[in-house]
């Protein structure tokens, strides 16, 4: 398996002309092609959760985590009950505005869970609707929610490596080619290693995908998942 060293001799073993500013982008180039990759498509290695704790009559729940890029699948919060974990599903809110269409600025619900778990518009902070009233079975009382998102990897240094450079090395390796062309102003080679990228690119979305239906076959039921089901109040 490649390293990021490794792609960035690959890479610049690539470019007809190498001056000390082009060498000293390729690092970034490499790095900018991963980030290029992640936001066309959501890579199982993206999947993400942030956990965070209600504090009572609080709204804002935790700041939001900055390898952050965009909600996943449907929060949850966990609750005790005799020493045992419970499971339940809530939802996102969609704005502001409807929560305040569904709440009072003080509501709490009949059991003071929570219901919705809202991003705010500066994309800094996770806030829960209705209020918390600190009732769980916790023994602070206090809820345990999770917050599923998709998040960007951190950009590779020295010699790291992660899942791009294991399953999609060429894809980085003519990508930040094509970048490298571009910034020597040479656009009809560039335009040849960005359609190369794409193949790659496809090939290893592919991969992605059929990885997630591998991992989906492999699922086994849980015999108590119906207490996975939102409550209402």
């Amino acid at each position: 398996m490649a390293d990021f060293a490794t792609i960035q001799t690959r890479v610049n073993s690539r470019l007809i002309d190498l001056p000390a500013t082009i060498v000293t982008e390729v690092p970034l180039l490499v790095n900018q092609a991963i980030r290029e990759a992640e936001q066309k498509h959501n890579f199982r290695v993206m999947e993400a959760e942030q956990a965070a704790s209600t504090v009572i009559a609080t709204r804002t729940l935790a700041a939001i985590s900055s390898d952050f890029k965009e909600k996943r699948a449907r929060p949850f919060y966990r609750d005790g009950q005799d020493g045992l974990l419970s499971t339940e599903i809530i939802d996102w809110g969609s704005s502001k505005e409807d929560m305040l269409k569904r709440y009072e600025l003080d509501d709490t619900t009949s059991d003071g869970s929570p219901r919705f778990i809202l991003v705010d518009d500066a994309g800094s902070n996770y806030s829960v609707w209705p209020f918390p009233d600190g009732s769980s079975q916790w023994d602070n009382g206090e809820y345990r929610v999770v917050m599923p998102y998709w998040k960007f990897l951190a950009d590779l240094t020295g010699t790291g490596t992660n899942w791009f450079t294991a399953n999609m090395e060429e894809y980085l390796i003519f990508q930040a080619t094509a970048h490298g062309f571009m910034l020597n102003w040479d656009e009809l080679r560039a335009v040849q290693w960005f359609t190369l990228a794409t193949d790659k690119f496809n090939s290893g979305k592919r991969h992605d995908k059929l990885s997630r239906i591998e991992r989906n076959i492999a699922i086994v039921p849980k015999l108590d998942a119906g207490a996975a089901s939102p409550r209402r109040g």
